[in-house]
């Protein structure tokens, strides 16, 4: 047995959601998320499209995943929502991929990494707002500033979060982590 099951991928469609959330964040960047094939949309036509819309900057969860979007033609900032492995600096910084730095421990060892590049790493220092995944907790955020000023091999580009609940429009969670990540 089958089962005929088809996806229609709609990019006008994408594009619109784009832009409606690019109004609403009120001069805030909008990053799409492209990981695990834009969700199985495809993440280079996605890609392509958002660009054509105004996207200049793009997140995935794997090296590998920027990488390809390098190869298809991607010019704008490729954020990796995993950790960048220390091990992997070089070749982060040849694809022009920034990784986020989420803990004091990996800030060190790919600041240590990142001191034998010819230019600096850009970094996006990932905040741990109380979702509880990977992130600066706030008591550590000093230590990793620290780290960063310290590290001429590292330019920290940006910082992010995530909400827990951010879909959930009556819950006091993400006015707590919102809270947190301005403070």
């Amino acid at each position: 047995m089958t089962r005929p099951t088809r996806a229609t991928v709609d990019l006008d469609a994408i594009a619109a959601n784009f832009r409606t959330l690019r109004e609403r964040a009120g001069g805030a960047q909008v990053i799409p998320v492209v990981k695990a094939d834009a969700y199985g949309h495809g993440a280079i036509p996605v890609a392509r499209r958002l660009v054509a819309e105004g996207a200049r900057l793009f997140a995935v969860a794997l090296a590998e995943e920027g990488a390809a979007l390098r190869q298809a033609g991607i010019t704008g900032e490729i954020l990796l929502l995993s950790a960048g492995d220390p091990g992997s600096a070089a070749f982060l910084a040849a694809e022009k991929l920034t990784p986020a730095v989420y803990d004091v421990r990996q800030a060190r060892a790919l600041a240590q990494a990142a001191a034998a590049l010819s230019a600096p790493l850009s970094v996006h220092l990932k905040l741990d707002t109380g979702m509880g995944r990977l992130g600066i907790r706030p008591e550590d955020l000093s230590d990793a500033i620290a780290v960063l000023r310290g590290a001429p091999g590292l330019r920290l580009a940006g910082t992010f979060t995530q909400f827990a609940n951010a879909d959930d429009l009556d819950s006091g969670v993400t006015a707590s982590q919102l809270s947190i990540f301005e403070a």
